[in-house]
């Protein structure tokens, strides 16, 4: 915990520099004209960053403690030779404080993520790497023959900027090539952003597209092989007392929802949960509703349990051998004769059956002489 509020509220400050530079030139110290903005911007994606590294050290995550490392590490290396030459002697003292801590504590974070890195997305962000910096040396090195680049802070700049914008304006910009070397360097620096952003994006996006595919597909194939089991559609309070009393029963249920969150809560807890809308035909068939005993539709409003059900009737009817039970609620009371017209098997309201419960229980009661006066 502390470590995750010292980190967060030195991202905190760094956040609030980085945007007084920006915002307030005048109010924040900036040594120059052309370092202002590009100082400002650092600190400000370094605050983000370290607020959310909090929140991994708060978790005891190892990334987190070796991505805090990393990143304290290079503010040493970077502004250690201006701190130790100027007035930031308290700075570098909080640094390497912080540095000497986590390597003292690394124990603690023993929290390793489930998903690991694969080998592929290793190989790109080795790959990633190496572009930023082919990027800055190169620009550094041919500084003479471009306007505007005088030290390692303008290099640094201008191959980011380079890397991640191809409608790059040299008439309006105020750092350009203006040698045949650098000219041709600049055009390399666009074919590797371009060639690095597609092949990372495939490398660390396909695995993750890949492993939900297979997940839902394991989870339909999964449905198909079910049978005389009950499909839910639409997750609510309703929905889990009827979920509940079938698994302790013994009958196999597949709930249907179309939120996310209520999905992925569900499968957490153990269900069998499949993810779509009810109200579509292809939804019902991936439940394999055919060999379903019964399909009952449980959401809070009555049109989405009408619109299942009449949904779930087509498939019914259209559906050789098909001879599953439609079981709608309903809240609505004079909603429940019109859903009956559909042609479902039974319509429910649950309000109304417990509010006849309820008064036919006080009827009883009164007749009865139940009350606390004679000890019930």
């Amino acid at each position: 915990m502390w470590f995750a509020l010292v980190i967060a509220i030195h991202g905190l400050l760094q956040l609030a520099l980085g945007v007084g530079r920006l915002v307030a030139p005048e109010v924040v110290l900036i040594r120059n004209d052309s370092g202002d903005e590009v100082s400002g911007l650092a600190r400000i994606l370094t605050g983000i960053l370290l607020i959310l590294l909090a929140k991994g050290l708060l978790e005891r995550r190892r990334r987190a403690w070796i991505a805090a490392l990393l990143l304290l590490a290079a503010v040493l290396v970077t502004n250690g030779p201006h701190w130790i030459g100027g007035q930031g002697i308290y700075a570098l003292a909080f640094t390497l404080l912080m540095i000497a801590a986590l390597l003292a504590f690394h124990r603690t974070f023993s929290v390793r993520a489930a998903r690991r890195i694969s080998y592929g997305q290793a190989v790109a962000g080795i790959a990633v790497a190496l572009a930023v910096a082919y990027g800055i040396v190169g620009s550094y090195l041919l500084r003479d023959q471009f306007h505007g680049i005088d030290g390692w802070t303008d290099a640094a700049y201008f191959a980011l900027f380079a890397y991640s914008t191809l409608g790059y304006d040299f008439d309006v910009a105020e750092m350009y090539p203006v040698g045949s070397d650098a000219r041709w360097f600049v055009v390399s620096l666009f074919l590797i952003g371009v060639t690095l952003f597609i092949t990372a994006l495939s490398v660390t996006l396909g695995p993750i597209v890949e492993g939900r595919m297979k997940g839902v597909m394991s989870l339909v194939k999964r449905f198909q092989r079910m049978s005389n089991h009950v499909v839910v559609c639409g997750w609510s309070g309703v929905a889990q007392s009827v979920v509940d009393e079938l698994r302790d029963r013994g009958v196999p249920v597949v709930t249907i929802d179309d939120r996310e969150r209520i999905v992925q809560l569900l499968r957490a807890k153990g269900h069998d949960v499949l993810e779509g809308d009810p109200t579509l035909r292809e939804t019902l068939l991936d439940a394999n509703v055919v060999t379903a005993q019964a399909v009952i539709a449980t959401y809070d409003a009555d049109s989405m349990n009408t619109l299942t059900a009449v949904n779930a009737k087509d498939v019914r009817d259209d559906t050789p051998g098909a001879r599953f039970a439609i079981l709608v609620r309903i809240e609505d009371e004079e909603n429940v004769d019109k859903v009956r017209k559909l042609g479902v098997d039974q319509v429910i309201s649950p309000s109304t059956l417990g509010g006849r419960l309820l008064a036919s229980r006080a009827v009883e009661s009164a007749d009865g002489g139940a009350g606390p006066s004679d000890g019930s």
